[in-house]
């Protein structure tokens, strides 16, 4: 079996390498990415750890505990970015997205050399589940990083309510996938994607307000 820990290694060494050579902004994307495999992989060890700690089994932890630890530690790095660099709302989105990506390669990376895959089918979606899942999740954190960030009125309180929202879909997300009958499973596959086009075109109706309301 190959540790997760040999994954990472090969897929960050290069990113870490090309960190020395490119301009700032792309920097940051790179920074981003590498927050994300270093996140999954910290998963991984708090995962392990709780799941003995507490005598579950792969579907308690699964079901019970990733969700809560996994979007914890994705939202550590962007809340770091927030604070530290963040020149707008659009620069804090873009940074969670990217770490949700990091984080997803890293995950899928793992699972597809440890476990290997049934079939070509089988990659695709798990590609188009968990790979769109966490970029989603991280983005909902996001959001409520940019309320916190801005400092307004209950802008703590919405924070926790976009950070449990993300644990929440997360979570039902792996409880659909984990479920015996594969009408279940369709749904979890499709929750990622679905909400993903419901964000995005939600997204295109608040720009194109922006430039309406914006003066000539």
């Amino acid at each position: 079996m190959i540790e997760i820990e040999h994954i990472f290694i090969a897929l960050a060494s290069p990113l870490f390498v090309f960190c020395f050579v490119m301009e700032k902004e792309e920097r940051r994307h790179l920074l981003s990415l590498l927050a994300g495999f270093g996140a999954a992989l910290l998963a991984g060890y708090i995962n392990s750890c709780f799941t003995m700690l507490f005598q579950m089994t792969g579907s308690e932890a699964v079901q019970n505990l990733t969700p809560i630890v996994e979007e914890l530690l994705k939202m550590f790095p962007v809340l770091f970015f927030a604070e530290a660099f963040a020149q707008n709302r659009k620069q804090v989105i873009t940074v969670a997205v990217e770490i949700g990506l990091g984080f997803a390669v890293l995950e899928n990376c793992s699972y597809l050399v440890t476990y290997g895959s049934e079939s070509l089918l089988f990659s695709i979606v798990r590609g188009l589940a968990t790979g769109v899942l966490h970029p989603l999740c991280t983005m909902i954190a996001g959001i409520g990083v940019c309320l916190l960030y801005k400092r307004k009125k209950f802008a703590t309180v919405s924070f926790f309510g976009f950070l449990c929202t993300a644990i929440m879909v997360h979570g039902t997300f792996n409880l659909l996938i984990e479920a015996e009958e594969r009408a279940y499973r369709f749904w979890g596959c499709l929750i990622p994607l679905l909400l993903t086009g419901i964000c995005i075109l939600c997204y295109k109706i608040y720009r194109k307000r922006n430039l309406k309301q914006e003066p000539e």
